[in-house]
């Protein structure tokens, strides 16, 4: 090693991003007639922006996700 620092060749916009979790309305209604019975409320996140392809994540890539206790990890999947 000739003590180089390794630079990426790929310009990421940056490394870190701040969201916040959101919801989606989950509408239940009974099967015969479609009638509404409730709204339930869900925790959500999305995810939007050129900067996902920089990051590795093309438009249809599959991904898989880890959950674990506050953190949700994402990559590519590989097959």
């Amino acid at each position: 090693m000739t003590g180089k620092p390794v630079v990426s060749e790929v310009k990421m916009s940056k490394a870190m991003r701040r969201i916040t979790v959101g919801y989606v309305r989950r509408r239940h209604e009974e099967r015969k007639t479609k009638i509404p019975r409730r709204y339930s409320l869900h925790p959500s996140l999305s995810l939007q922006g050129d900067w996902l392809a920089e990051a590795g994540f093309p438009t249809g890539a599959a991904v898989s996700i880890v959950v674990e206790f506050g953190q949700l990890i994402i990559r590519p999947c590989t097959e």
